[in-house]
């Protein structure tokens, strides 16, 4: 990936919580940045799958409940 995008994530990341950003380079050092990227795209990932589960949750609801009314006018 392009460099100016990690320095500006860390650049960004620094500005919100700076001691969060120093313990996080003592902890995973040069790898920090990738570390963190990997966990959150992690957790977008399981947001969408969450997201898309329910609203196939919710249509297939609405098809068996159509499914029933039908078979109890019959």
């Amino acid at each position: 990936m392009n460099l100016d995008f990690w320095s500006s994530f860390k650049d960004f990341i620094y500005e919100i919580y700076p001691p969060f950003w120093d313990a996080v380079v003592a902890f995973l050092g040069k790898y920090a940045v990738e570390v963190l990227s990997a966990y959150f795209a992690s957790i977008i990932l399981l947001v969408v799958i969450v997201v898309m589960s329910i609203r196939r949750s919710r249509r297939v609801r609405a098809q068996l409940t159509a499914v029933e009314a039908r078979k109890d006018k019959s």
